[in-house]
């Protein structure tokens, strides 16, 4: 018998495809938990039991428009975890080419904020959004005597903006995200002038 490959590899190909389907029976098969216990008999000695759909219970309670803004929900939290991968590694290179401390700091502080937000808005973890702002603050305490004084009121009020982001990061909604946006953008023009300013 092994010495017919193609034969084995049917065999294997055929046994593959069976665990499969029963695999899938077993996990998309209608369960108890899909229906409730209904009675529809007034009269408690003669009561009709039977199950219905459970479409109250499901996760899109509103019908279409629930489905709806699930998928615009997942859409949103999908891009923003997207533009995070992108910005870790914008942050690993910017990182690697910086020319001095204060440029690596604040790099450093603005991926930082960028954790932040995907913790906020994308995973709803507010507790570790609140660390990885803490850790750009700390960033920029660090950046505040490697720089030019004529930049510090600029790093001044972004590193107010973040202490303002943690205090409000409890109740901050997906409406507020551009907080983050704006601060990586203030970071992004702080960097570039860190960058091109000289001592």
């Amino acid at each position: 018998m092994w010495q017919l490959p193609f034969l084995n590899l049917c065999f294997v190909a055929f046994l593959i495809t069976h665990v499969a389907i029963q695999h899938s029976v077993s996990v998309f098969r209608p369960t108890e938990s899909n229906y409730v216990l209904f009675t529809d008999d007034p009269v408690p000695s003669r009561t009709r039991v039977g199950f219905e759909s459970a479409s109250k219970t499901s996760p899109f309670r509103d019908g279409l428009g629930g489905a709806i803004d699930y998928l615009r929900d997942l859409w949103r939290r999908s891009i923003i975890l997207r533009e995070w991968t992108l910005e870790r590694q914008t942050s690993y290179w910017g990182a690697i080419r910086a020319a001095s401390g204060a440029e690596t700091d604040l790099v450093e502080a603005r991926f930082h904020v960028a954790n932040a937000e995907v913790f906020d808005a994308a995973m709803g973890q507010k507790q570790r959004a609140k660390v990885e702002l803490e850790r750009a603050e700390n960033y920029l305490f660090e950046t505040q005597p490697l720089i030019v004084d004529k930049l510090r009121p600029a790093l001044e009020k972004i590193r107010q903006e973040l202490g303002a982001a943690k205090v409000d990061s409890e109740s901050m909604f997906f409406e507020d995200s551009e907080r983050y946006e704006r601060i990586k953008s203030d970071l992004d023009h702080m960097i570039e002038r860190v960058r091109f300013t000289k001592a």
